[in-house]
């Protein structure tokens, strides 16, 4: 049975309409299978139910002149809402934040991320506010269906959120910041949902209509564009891990290992490091290779950057590196903080208006808590209590995910209970923090301390009532527990629980850590009967030290705990109460869910074989870049031996192209031959490219049909990152006539108009699949029409491609790329004066220095300033190049030229006039 999509709107038509030439449109046989169609209206059906479910839970968020815009989403029914930083940062601490019901709630804030623009505000004025529920965005795939909400460009005036409809196109991205305050979005979500000015601060939702981001900034080749770009989402995996701080009214600080990072020879290697920071002390040197962080393989530093930069100051890690001498070591700290440098306070005329004035003086109040966040807010505890519930919410079932409590106690305390035999497992690992694991057939703990700590001193048992010291040091559940805190680390050693026999009493042996700045704390190990009565002992491990923020994780993936407890300190002060966590209870409230660790990157069921086969298709191409013309574009492999198709453009003009491979690695590539018709480019790589499209046959593309488009828009994808995908349906194909002296339109021949985004910069050259895999076509070149500001998504068919590759005589685009190389008749001028810089003319770039009056340039439109890219089909890279082929003009003969002007390509053909002697 044939896909059938939902009704796409059809995107970026309006401005090139008066440029498509006659069609023949067919209707789509699968429009009458009547399974299809019910299936669609089913669909179709159950997104509307969730849109209506969601709605409610959309803010529209204004200052309290009820000026700006931009959006966000309730997340708690006591009105905690996630938006942008650089929503609220000209509102200052207050505003006001509409709802669908039509009302308009005050707000105010409570926290803030400035380095990762997501704040968290409360709404007022009702006891139960409607919320969306908070997602795992480590689950989302590239291909997964995802819808927008807010309130772009301010039209809903009755402050109903506005929907778009769009798929993932790319995850685990990184969006490098500017300056020093940079809004760093780290391991984002790239979507090719249509995200507009006024998004920012909304939700993205998954199709159940769960919260997996936060909308907060795009991609676009200049503002003004209205039918092209990509979208990012703050991803809700960030989200958790900064959420109990910000609802601590707190100013949040990423983390940071105070060094740096970067690539050398295929490896990460640290650059640069503080001498004085935690990670230096511990052990990380210059030069060390980082292998693994956090337990997932490092292999570039962008993806090390990716995933530090979504974790908060305090953090704990742990990494492996590999130092000179090829001794590999792991390092244990808690992540520094990264200081934010809160902008100067801005000066407030006296003449101002009021309503300027008190702008002004919330940005100022704004601008001083930034600069002062309170110590200890009186709303701590309930803050954090919200946080727990949040989070706890969000986690499905407790044996399927990652848990984290953040916060200052003076002690941790956890209690196990559980069936058949049980483990005890002790490691050294971050700052003190305390692990369960609940695996398949077993329980096991892990205690943790600093690595930078110089000895423990064992103080011995404080009580006991069944045993001796001496025969409680020999049980191997509690001495070899001891001996592994005391003695230093001892990675995966385990010993038995059930063997101990404690005849009723219980034991709690103290131990005393002293650090290396000379602070103490108190570790305790205590085994005790099980209250409950249950066969198995009681393990508690306590940890104590004033003030300290300390951490509390449970992971596993199957057969969770019976029962878990956290206590205050080592009275019986609980801040939770004993509860029973099975497959079918909520988890603790006190257990605060924390992210999956991150997955490979996986594409949709739904879409899996197109995608894949494009990403072992598809390449990234690296070339010159002359101005603000990108230097880079996508290929697509058309053969085992390295024939790649490519989109011409300046990037193929410079000394050498680099082509990013599939599987890894860069390689060189030389140019076979191009068409400028066609805007068509064959290039050639001396390695074996096994996965390959053939170019046999043509797919037909009917109009209605879903259709990916992959490629690497916007440089988006770093390194050996898969390829940005974006998902449409075929408008109709069609035909288009180059007109001459039409700078918007410089392609002939047949085209398949598409409502997928593709008329991005780099997505030239990227692949467009159907559903099963096979190849419509390719890519094409940028039209854009200057009437109208709007840009054609089109690519270029198969048959076409085929005929280019295999030179086809047939072909009048291939015909016309030969030129003319011998003089003959009378010498022609264009009437063009290059820009000299005083360099070698070898070197300089082929910028226009004037225009001779009545010369066939100043007939063409030609200006000064103009940059010469090609003549005649010909790359020009410099001055020299430029005259040595006008060397070659006849007069009379028309000759192509393309500039550059501006942040437009625009193509001219003009008539050589005689050349003056």
């Amino acid at each position: 049975m044939r896909y059938v999509p939902p009704a796409f709107v059809i995107r970026g038509l309006l401005g090139v309409v008066g440029l498509i030439g006659t069609c023949d449109v067919r209707p789509s046989s699968a429009a009458d299978d009547d399974a299809a169609r019910r299936a669609t209206i089913d669909e179709e059906r159950r997104r509307i139910e969730t849109i209506a479910r969601v709605r409610p839970s959309v803010v529209a968020i204004y200052d309290l002149a009820r000026q700006g815009g931009g959006s966000g989403v309730l997340i708690d029914p006591s009105g905690i809402a996630l938006t942008n930083h650089h929503v609220i940062a000209g509102a200052g601490t207050s505003g006001w934040g509409g709802l669908d019901d039509g009302r308009l709630y005050r707000w105010k804030l409570l926290g803030t991320d400035p380095g990762g623009d997501l704040a968290i505000i409360r709404l007022e004025g009702r006891d139960d506010f409607p919320h969306a529920e908070l997602g795992d965005s480590s689950t989302v795939r590239v291909g997964d269906f995802a819808m927008a909400m807010g309130n772009p460009f301010l039209l809903a005036e009755d402050q109903t959120p506005t929907v778009t409809l769009g798929i993932v196109s790319g995850v685990q991205r990184y969006q490098y910041g500017s300056g020093k305050n940079a809004l760093v979005y780290g391991n984002c979500i790239q979507v090719d949902s249509s995200i507009n000015p006024g998004n920012s601060g909304g939700p993205l939702f998954d199709m159940q209509g769960r919260v997996i981001g936060i909308n907060g900034r795009g991609s676009f080749a200049q503002r003004g564009r209205v039918n092209v770009g990509l979208g990012y989402a703050i991803s809700s995996h960030q989200i958790r891990n900064f959420l109990p701080d910000l609802l601590a009214t707190k100013l949040t600080e990423h983390g940071s290992l105070d060094a740096q990072f970067g690539m050398r020879d295929g490896k990460v290697v640290c650059e640069t490091i503080n001498l004085d920071s935690a990670a230096a002390r511990a052990g990380l040197g210059l030069g060390d290779r980082l292998i693994r962080f956090q337990g997932l393989p490092i292999e570039s530093a962008n993806q090390f950057t990716n995933l530090i930069s979504t974790m908060p100051a305090g953090w704990p890690v742990e990494l492996q590196v590999v130092d000179g001498r090829g001794n590999e070591k792991t390092i244990r700290l808690r992540l520094l903080g990264l200081p934010y440098e809160t902008p100067p306070e801005p000066e407030i005329p006296a003449d101002l208006p009021e309503e300027q004035r008190r702008g002004m003086e919330r940005q100022l109040e704004l601008v001083r808590r930034l600069r002062s966040p309170p110590n200890e807010p009186t709303d701590l505890e309930e803050n954090r209590r919200i946080a727990e519930g949040i989070l706890a919410r969000a986690s499905e079932r407790f044996s399927s995910r990652s848990g984290l409590v953040r916060g200052s106690l003076d002690g941790v305390e956890l209690r196990l209970w559980g069936e058949g035999a049980r483990e005890l497992t002790l490691t050294f690992a971050a700052e003190r923090a305390v692990v369960a694991d609940a695996a398949t057939g077993n329980a096991s703990v892990r205690y943790r301390i600093d690595a930078a700590t110089r000895s423990v001193e064992d103080q011995g048992e404080v009580r006991t009532e069944s045993k001796t010291a001496s025969r409680l040091r020999g049980e191997t559940w509690l001495g070899e527990a001891i001996r592994l805190i005391v003695d230093g680390p001892n990675e995966g050693s385990v010993v038995s629980l059930d063997g101990g026999d404690l005849a009723g009493g219980s034991i709690c042996h103290r131990l005393k850590v002293t650090e290396s700045d000379g602070e103490w704390w108190y570790a305790w190990v205590r085994c005790e009967d099980d209250p409950q009565g249950s066969a198995a002992d009681v393990v508690r491990l306590s940890i104590d030290r004033d003030a300290d923020p300390m951490a509390v994780m449970f992971t596993g993936t199957a057969n969770p705990l019976d029962r878990i407890a956290i206590v205050k300190g080592l009275g019986d002060e609980e801040i939770d109460r004993w509860t029973r966590v099975d497959s079918t209870d909520a988890p603790p409230r006190a257990i605060v869910s924390a992210p999956s660790p991150l997955d490979p990157v996986r594409a949709n069921p739904w879409f899996a074989r197109a995608i894949d086969a494009a990403w072992k298709r598809t390449v990234k191409v690296y070339g010159a870049s002359a101005g603000n013309v990108e230097g880079y574009g996508t290929g697509i492999i058309v053969s085992d031996d390295g024939l790649i198709l490519v989109g011409t453009g300046v990037y193929l003009s410079g000394r050498s192209i680099r082509v990013a491979l599939p599987g890894g690695g860069m390689t060189d590539a030389a140019v076979l031959k191009q068409d400028r018709n066609l805007q068509l480019a064959l290039l050639k790589v001396e390695t074996e490219t096994p996965d390959y499209f053939a170019l046999t046959g043509e797919t037909e593309a009917r109009r209605g049909d879903w259709v990916l488009a992959v490629s690497n828009a916007f440089k988006v994808a770093d390194g050996d990152e898969p390829l940005s995908v974006t998902l449409g349906v075929v408008s109709l194909p069609t035909r288009l006539e180059a007109m001459r002296n039409r700078r918007d339109v410089a392609y002939s021949g047949d085209l398949i108009l598409i409502d997928a985004i593709t008329s991005n910069p780099g997505a030239s050259g990227g692949a467009v699949l159907d559903v099963e895999g096979r190849l419509i076509g390719m890519i094409g070149r940028v039209i854009e029409s200057g009437d109208t500001n709007t840009r054609l998504n089109y690519a270029v068919p198969v048959a076409a491609l085929a005929k280019f590759v295999a030179g086809d005589e047939g072909s009048p685009a291939v015909a016309a790329e030969t030129p003319t190389t011998e003089p003959s008749g009378v010498p022609g001028d264009l009437g063009i004066r290059l820009l000299r810089l005083g360099g070698s003319a070898t070197r300089d770039p082929a910028y226009i220095d004037r225009v001779l009056p009545s010369s066939a340039a100043a007939e063409g439109g030609l200006r000064s300033d103009d940059l010469i890219v090609s003549l005649d089909g010909e790359r020009i890279s410099s001055v020299a190049e430029f005259e040595e082929r006008a060397q070659k003009l006849i007069a009379g003969r028309e000759t192509v030229v393309v500039v550059k002007r501006g942040d437009e390509l625009i193509r001219v053909i003009l008539m050589p006039k005689e050349r003056r002697r």
